[in-house]
Formats: C-alpha cells, sequence, structure tokens
C-alpha cells in the first residue's frame, strides 16, 4: 500500500472535485433552475458509502497512532476528531435533502442551498484542517515505518469511483466527472 498520508492526500483531491461538482449544482439552483438530482444523488451515496466508511477510519487510526505515540493530543487533531462527527453528520442531512427532492417532495430551494453550502463550507474547512495542520503534524510525529503500519493495518477497500475500475453504480458520475474536466 502507498503511503497512507499519500492515500488520503489524493482522496481529498477527488473528493474536492465531487464537492466542486456539488456546487455548480447549488449554484444553478440559487439562479432558479433545477439540479442534476441523478448526479447529486451519486455523488452522496460516494460520500456516505466510501469516504465515511473508507477514508475517514483510515485518518481515525492515523490519529490513534499519534496519540499513542504521543501520549496526549493537540489542537488541531482533537479539531479533527469533532470535525468528523460534523462532516458526516450534514453530509446525511444534505443527502436527505437530495433524497427528498429525489422524491418529489416539496423542498424549498433556500433549504436546498442551505443545506448544500453549509455541508460544502465545512468539508472544505475540515479539509484544509488536516491538509494544512493535521498531516504535516502526523507525519512530523510518526515515522515513516510507523504511518506505513498504519497503512498495513486498516484494511482499504477499492475505491468504487477513483480506484481504476468504476462500479456500475458510480459510471454515469464517472462519466460526468470526464466531461466536466
Amino acid at each position: 500500500m502507498s503511503k497512507p498520508l499519500d492515500v488520503l492526500h489524493e482522496q481529498h483531491r477527488n473528493i474536492a472535485r465531487l464537492i466542486d461538482l456539488l456546487e455548480r449544482e447549488i449554484g444553478v439552483v440559487e439562479n432558479g433552475g433545477n439540479p442534476n438530482v441523478s448526479m447529486l444523488q451519486d455523488i452522496m451515496q460516494y460520500i456516505i458509502r466510501y469516504v465515511d466508511v473508507a477514508h475517514h477510519p483510515l485518518e481515525e487510526r492515523l490519529i490513534a497512532r499519534f496519540e499513542e505515540a504521543e501520549g496526549q493530543s493537540v489542537g488541531e487533531v482533537e479539531e479533527c476528531k469533532k470535525q468528523h462527527e460534523e462532516v458526516i453528520s450534514l453530509g446525511q442531512n444534505f443527502n436527505a435533502v437530495v433524497e427528498a427532492v429525489r422524491e418529489e417532495q416539496l423542498v424549498e430551494r433556500t433549504e436546498f442551498v442551505r443545506a448544500g453550502r453549509e455541508y460544502i463550507d465545512f468539508q472544505r474547512k475540515h479539509m484544509d484542517l488536516e491538509e494544512g495542520r493535521v498531516f504535516p503534524t502526523l507525519k512530523r510525529a510518526l515515522s515513516d515505518e510507523e504511518l506505513q503500519a498504519v497503512g498495513d493495518e486498516v484494511e482499504q477497500s477499492r475505491d468504487p469511483l477513483f480506484g481504476g475500475i468504476v462500479e456500475k453504480e458510480y459510471k454515469q458520475l464517472y462519466d460526468y466527472i470526464i466531461r466536466s474536466a
């Protein structure tokens, strides 16, 4: 396995691409248009089924190894752990709004935009914290061997969208990503 921090960095790049697509669709709604609900649903399902269950656990394990090595936590690492809970909650909330729209329930445009923006803004803030402060702290504190040991301990499921072979349920989203690049 590649070094875990390299894997996480690449996953952040991919998540950022998806966040940009979410933001584009929220802009469509803000301007009075109708969003591509199918794409929004695919993005949120990918985040809930892959990012929340494969990406965050690797980060959590690295943080746990750091805390074991240091005997304590530090501010940015503690903040990162708290943010994981919040970003997952905001993602589930926005997903529920997307699902309501898909099911043709009445959803106010302002509620759609608020839930989407809240999720996007927090996700970006969270990744900025990790990339700018948490990952450098982990890299300074843990040896390459310790980092690799964590990578070996944590079973990494294959990325169903960006992992080389796109799973059928994400084919339409993948095609959209390629067209919009």
